[in-house]
């Protein structure tokens, strides 16, 4: 892993406790941006059907929820990024 996305992760990590939530793979994506919410007020939570595209900037305060269109389903971990 390069050194900035370690950087990256070490900085969010200390500031929101953990940088992934793999318990959120398989959950209904409403249901798992609201979780993340609850548990972490000050992240930025943004669902994203996969096969979108999205920018590849890495942020501190994001986190992008995958998820499948036809079941609503999380479908990568959450990570912050």
């Amino acid at each position: 892993m390069p050194l900035a996305a370690r950087t990256v992760r070490d900085m969010a990590d200390s500031e929101y406790g953990r940088t992934e939530w793999p318990e959120l793979v398989g959950v209904d994506v409403d249901e798992a941006v609201q979780s993340l919410r609850e548990a972490a007020p000050a992240l930025n939570v943004w669902p994203v059907a996969s096969g979108s595209g999205v920018t590849a900037d890495c942020r501190t305060d994001r986190v992008r929820l995958w998820f499948e269109e036809a079941t609503r389903t999380v479908s990568r971990v959450p990570r912050i990024g």
